[in-house]
């Protein structure tokens, strides 16, 4: 007969994008509870191959039930993967309902200080695109986006895995907002966007993909801020799940109340040894990576690693400049005004707004001075003012 034809499909990231494959292989897929169906097969499909293909349906999360489409000749394999984190939003009323049972007091009050101070101190808004987006938009965040993220991993000496598959996101997103199987989630500092996350929709499952932040607002938590408005909007709209997929990282198991292991589903011909042997191979290699993974070495390296980057990203700030407070009174006479809306004095917004985080100033209050006489800058806003000492001689 030949070599068996291997079809994968990664299933939270690509269900829309490969739906010819599920439509070969499967009938539907439903919620597990409940039988919710979230997805329909539409069209017919010969079956005039299916004898010769191997079906991978990848990382499949526990709440879902994939229905392969029933043939006596076809076998079928689970394999455990690698794990998953999601809130299940069921059994509470709201988003701060889920944080008091989530949530010790301290960490609760201090998420919604920063959400607070972030609104206060800046002209924010919170926007979400789904069903209509302009196209020049959509690309416009989308190269923000990116932008961030390259920035964010820039930072940590790392290269992120969603760049490898950007050209198909870009291409895809904007179609799929449109048809509300996509939504780009955006919080907006005036008119520019700070914190941009893209999302998938499966009936009531709202899968969290890509998000990432401009880091000159690191002070304010946005990560966070992000997830609590995405699971506010969870809870308006009704949805069961908000999952934020693979990658065992600290936030993630702070925020999630379900975490679980994925599994790979595996639909292949019975009476075919090069598709048993094939099937053998994926299932196999799968559940030994999620076993390496599992390791105790390997999640220690990986949270040294996030947390040994983060204290280096955070030291190499504390090291380049510190503020010394000023007295109302001081004098500006030999001072002139710095722009700081202009291009090339946009290295000074991460120090405006430890500046603004400091002192809870409103943006629009501040004013930065440079002296005519020395190398420094003061920061005045309407209540504090302070004065920029650059460490080591560092400039900005």
């Amino acid at each position: 007969m030949g070599f068996s034809q291997l079809n994968r499909i990664m299933l939270l990231t690509e269900w829309h994008l490969k739906s010819k494959i599920l439509e070969e292989c499967s009938d539907d897929i439903s919620l597990f509870e409940g039988g919710e169906i979230v997805w329909k097969r539409k069209s017919r499909v010969t079956e005039k191959d299916m004898g010769r293909k191997v079906y991978i349906i990848k990382n499949v999360p526990p709440y879902f039930r994939i229905n392969f489409r029933s043939n006596e000749d076809l076998l079928f394999k689970k394999y455990p993967s690698i794990k998953g984190f999601a809130i299940a939003l069921e059994n509470y009323a709201d988003v701060n309902d889920y944080l008091r049972q989530q949530y010790k007091s301290k960490a609760r009050s201090q998420l919604l200080r920063r959400i607070r101070r972030l609104e206060e101190c800046f002209s924010i808004s919170f926007k979400r695109y789904y069903g209509e987006i302009d196209e020049a938009v959509c690309n416009e965040l989308l190269a923000s986006l990116k932008e961030m993220i390259i920035t964010r991993f820039q930072e940590r000496n790392q290269v992120s895995d969603n760049l490898k598959s950007w050209a198909q996101i870009q291409n895809s997103l904007h179609k799929l907002i449109t048809t509300k199987k996509a939504s780009l989630f955006v919080i907006y500092n005036e008119s520019t966007p700070i914190s941009i996350s893209i999302c998938y929709h499966y009936g009531r499952v709202f899968f969290s993909y890509i998000d990432s932040y401009d880091v000159d607002y690191y002070k304010f938590g946005l990560g966070n801020i992000l997830i609590y408005k995405k699971l506010e909007l969870c809870f308006k709209s009704g949805y069961r799940f908000l999952d934020m997929g693979w990658g065992e990282l600290d936030y993630k198991r702070r925020w999630c109340n379900l975490i679980y292991n994925y599994e790979h589903h595996i639909s292949l011909p019975g009476h075919s040894l090069s598709a048993y042997l094939l099937a053998t191979w994926e299932g196999n290699k799968t559940q030994l990576k999620a076993y390496l993974t599992s390791l105790k070495p390997y999640q220690f390296f990986k949270g040294f690693s996030s947390r040994h980057n983060s204290k280096i990203n955070s030291s190499k700030m504390a090291q380049k400049y510190r503020f010394e407070k000023l007295e109302n009174s001081t004098s500006y006479t030999h001072f002139v005004p710095v722009d700081i809306d202009a291009q090339e004095n946009k290295r000074f917004k991460t120090i405006l707004n430890d500046f603004i985080y400091t002192t809870e100033e409103h943006f629009n209050n501040i004013k930065l001075y440079r002296s005519k006489r020395e190398e420094f800058y003061i920061i005045k806003g309407k209540n504090q003012s302070k004065r920029v000492v650059f460490n080591n001689s560092l400039k900005p």
